[in-house]
């Protein structure tokens, strides 16, 4: 077995100002994954059966229930799904020195590849929430219009899956009585970005 042994990490580089740099080596880890995938033998998850904790209930919270209008429509849209890792986000990635960066944790999704773009905003806050480096609303920004052009998604579809992602990673943070702080907070920030010209 192969020890993460590398001393970078995506997390210290959001926290020393280079973002931009950890969000290259997401959106490159993406589209490796995604272009390497097809669809193997062993039993994926079908990423509505992944949401289902939140289009299947009628959540109180208002934008709880626009995040799970989101999710119904961008399952009802795919058209090409494919295999997906689940939770892609700054603490997923380490580094294996000369092998460079690696995935742990999959989840073994299958569906809209677009999807696995979404984690990565809630984070490194989500993991630590004392840190406020994706709820800045200039990197969030930065974050979605760096994201768009490095993987081609379409700027309003990334934007549902992050605001379908927030609502879902809210509900298990409230099963656990978890207040879902950062999901709001992204929530808004999507929202706010899909309404702006």
């Amino acid at each position: 077995m192969e020890y993460a042994g590398g001393a970078r990490s995506l997390d210290v580089l959001v926290q020393t100002g280079d973002d931009s740099g950890a969000t290259r080596i997401l959106c490159d880890i993406v589209g490796r994954l995604h272009g390497a995938a097809s669809r193997p033998q062993l039993p994926l998850t079908p990423l509505d059966q992944w949401f289902s904790d939140l289009t299947e209930t009628h959540p109180l919270e208002m934008w709880l229930e626009h995040s799970a209008h989101d999710a119904r429509a961008l399952l009802r849209s795919t058209t090409h799904p494919t295999v997906l890792h689940g939770d892609l986000h700054h603490g997923n990635i380490l580094d294996f020195g000369a092998s460079n960066w690696r995935v742990i944790d999959p989840k073994g999704l299958w569906g809209d590849g677009a999807f696995d773009l979404a984690p990565m905003f809630l984070n490194p806050d989500l993991a630590t929430p004392e840190l406020t480096h994706a709820r800045d609303a200039e990197r969030f920004a930065a974050r979605l219009s760096q994201v768009v052009q490095n993987s081609g998604v379409l700027r309003s579809r990334l934007l549902g899956w992050i605001r379908a992602w927030c609502g879902l990673s809210a509900i298990w943070f409230m099963e656990q009585g978890t207040e879902p702080v950062v999901q709001a907070r992204i929530f808004d920030l999507a929202l706010q970005q899909d309404q702006s010209p």
